[in-house]
């Protein structure tokens, strides 16, 4: 970001420094165009008295012909001189239309950044938000794991205390076995002693 301010800095230098560079242009231009004008107008005084010497002195026809041969070489290098400006004109009309773009492509370097801001801002914000789900979600599992560590001790202690009921089942099981084989002993010799006789 920072080398994108360094590089809109020196756009608007480049676009101020071509600015004062169309400005003085531009008077000089001026300078000469008034220049230019007063040729013109010494010019068209001179071709004036050319034409009412030569109704006047038609003797010195020769001299004013050579007098018009001249004017018009000098028109002609005017001539040459202002088709020269007209195109340094049209490449100032060039150079003010790419000043025009490079300001619209600041402008829009301008909107990108703020566009980018804005972007950023809400990426942030958006980083944030799961950041605090991510740490509720921490929080959760944390819990949960003490449940589950609270649920497998209360589970392993239930399976101790069902599996000594167990052995404790097996062990009643087996003496009532004892005693009821012990019974049927005793009412069968009983029996027998009744058969007997004794």
């Amino acid at each position: 970001m920072q080398q994108t301010y360094e590089q809109l800095n020196g756009i608007k230098g480049h676009l101020n420094n071509v600015e004062n560079i169309n400005l003085e242009y531009q008077k000089k231009l001026f300078n000469q165009n008034e220049l230019l004008i007063k040729e013109k107008k010494i010019l068209e005084i001179f071709l004036q008295e050319i034409e009412e010497s030569m109704l006047q002195m038609t003797e010195q026809y020769k001299e004013l012909a050579e007098q018009t041969k001249e004017r018009d070489r000098k028109i002609e290098h005017l001539n040459n001189l202002i088709k020269i400006k007209d195109e340094e004109i049209e490449q100032l009309k060039k150079e003010i239309e790419e000043l025009q773009l490079n300001r619209i492509e600041l402008n829009n370097i301008k909107l990108n950044n703020e566009q980018l801001n804005i972007d950023y801002e809400n990426i942030k914000a958006d980083r944030d938000g799961l950041q605090t789900q991510l740490n509720e979600f921490e929080r959760i599992i944390l819990q949960m794991t003490e449940q589950y560590k609270l649920l497998a001790n209360q589970t392993y202690e239930r399976d101790k205390k069902i599996e000594q009921l167990m052995l404790e089942i097996k062990t009643m099981e087996s003496k009532i076995e004892e005693k009821t084989r012990a019974f049927e002993e005793e009412k069968l010799k009983v029996w027998w002693d009744k058969l007997l006789g004794n």
